[in-house]
This record gives structure tokens, C-alpha cells and sequence, in this order.
């Protein structure tokens, strides 16, 4: 996330939240890569909070203590989900006692906020929010925004995201790894209700939750499937090229990944 950030910064929020190290809590070394000690961890998220105020130095930064993790055994493998289930109860302690002596006592504009009591049965994976769960935690950020004291809060400095350039570049660009796209021309057609629904049932994948099928070629377009893989974002991690963007979706190609 460090590594990753500057570019968001550079918009001059004056909000940030911040909900991080979940991934640095698994005891599985592939996932945790800098290791998974909580106060190391905590450490790490204060490095990054600093960069943040650095960069951002009117910014009110709300820091989340993390969401848990369920214990369940049919978690995959449940001796990680138990270690890693742990290893987060002594990091959101962590994450108080950071926040409190590393910028609350400096009067620093950074608050901690609690999301541990996000249920487990609103995970989809023992990890992730289900669409629920994400929905709970969005009407909780806005609860503690809407806490933050007032004067803490000035008119953000950056620029406002210009949305109508055109410019594929412009606030940020889409991720470099990824190939230029070629749109062609747009694959929308006219056609039958029973072309539609037999493309629709083969997105469906036979009611598969992984969708492993290859591309299907309809009239409304080439419905592309695949999986990223264990959390891979990047072009080059896994992901196979999409084709083209169906353009009567209405939707900005810039943001879209």
C-alpha cells in the first residue's frame, strides 16, 4: 500500500480511511509478506499513516481497527484462520495504542475507529465482506465521518478529478501493466430475447461460483470469464486479456480494470 498510495495522495484528500493489515496477520509467509507480528504490523501502518500526513499534512485520517476473521473449520485451512483470527485480536490493540501514541497525543488530526464487531456471518470467505458486509461497513464509515469535529475538516487542496478529458491518462490512467485496449466497433446488436437468455444462462456457468469457461461469442458481445487468483489485481498476475469493452454499457474505460 505504500508503494502504491503516492499517486492517490497527490489529489490532496482531506479525508483518508485507512482500514489495513489484514493480509499481514496470516501466518501463511506467501500472504504475509513482511511478516505477520502484530506490532511490527502496527508499526508498518504507522509508517504508512505518516507518509499520508507527510503528503497530506490537512488531511483527517480515520484508521480502522480491522474487521475479524471467522474461526470456522470450513475456512480452507482452518489452523491459518484460527492463528490469523488471533494474531488480529492483538493487532486492533496495537492499532489503539499506535494511533494514541504516535499522533492522538501530538494532537495530530488521526482517529482510530472500531469495525470489530462486523459480524463473521458477513463474510463471504472467512475474510472478505460479503456485498452486505461491505454495504454495513460503508453506513459505518459514514457514522464516524459524520463524527469527525468540523474544524477538522478544510476544503480539500487538490484538484477535483476531471472526469470529461478523455485524456485515457488523466488521474492516473489505467494500470500500466495492462495492454492498450482495442475497442473496435461496439458488439451490441439488436437481437432475440432467446439469444439473450441463452447468454445469459452460459454466463451462469452452470450455477458455478468459479467461473472457468472460456469466452463465449453472442450477438450482445463476447462475455469473457475468468478468476484472479489468491487476491491478484495486476495484468501479469494471472488474468488473461479481456476483449472488447461492450461501449453501451455507458461506462468511463478509464476506470475499469
Amino acid at each position: 500500500m505504500a508503494d502504491n498510495v503516492p499517486p492517490s495522495l497527490q489529489h490532496r484528500p482531506n479525508i483518508i480511511l485507512l482500514h489495513a493489515g489484514t493480509n499481514d496477520m496470516n501466518p501463511n509467509s506467501g500472504v504475509s509478506l513482511q511478516g505477520s507480528d502484530p506490532l511490527q504490523a502496527s508499526q508498518r501502518l504507522s509508517a504508512l499513516i505518516r507518509q499520508m500526513r507527510t503528503a497530506c499534512p490537512d488531511a483527517t485520517i480515520l484508521v480502522a481497527i480491522i474487521i475479524n476473521v471467522s474461526e470456522a473449520g470450513d475456512c480452507g485451512n482452518s489452523n491459518n484462520n484460527v492463528q490469523q483470527a488471533t494474531n488480529i485480536k492483538q493487532y486492533q490493540k496495537q492499532i489503539i495504542q499506535m494511533v494514541h501514541d504516535d499522533f492522538w497525543k501530538s494532537g495530530e488530526h488521526v482517529l482510530a475507529v472500531d469495525f470489530s464487531f462486523l459480524p463473521v456471518d458477513q463474510l463471504r470467505d472467512c475474510i472478505h465482506p460479503t456485498n452486505d458486509g461491505y454495504r454495513y461497513m460503508g453506513r459505518i464509515w459514514y457514522d464516524f465521518v459524520s463524527q469527525i469535529p468540523s474544524d477538522w475538516i478544510s476544503p480539500p487542496v487538490g484538484p477535483e478529478p476531471d472526469h470529461s478529458s478523455g485524456d485515457v491518462n488523466a488521474n492516473g490512467g489505467v494500470d500500466q501493466n495492462i495492454p492498450a485496449p482495442d475497442f473496435g466497433t461496439s458488439p451490441l446488436q439488436v437481437t432475440s430475447y432467446q439469444v439473450i437468455k441463452a447468454a445469459f444462462d452460459a454466463a451462469q456457468n452452470g450455477g458455478s461460483k468459479t467461473c472457468t469457461s472460456g469466452p463465449h461469442w453472442y450477438p450482445t458481445g463476447k462475455i469473457a470469464t475468468g478468476l484472479g487468483h489468491t487476491g491478484a489485481w495486476h495484468y501479469y498476475q494471472n488474468w488473461n486479456e479481456a476483449g472488447r469493452v461492450a461501449t453501451g454499457i455507458g461506462r468511463d474505460r478509464r476506470y475499469v480494470r
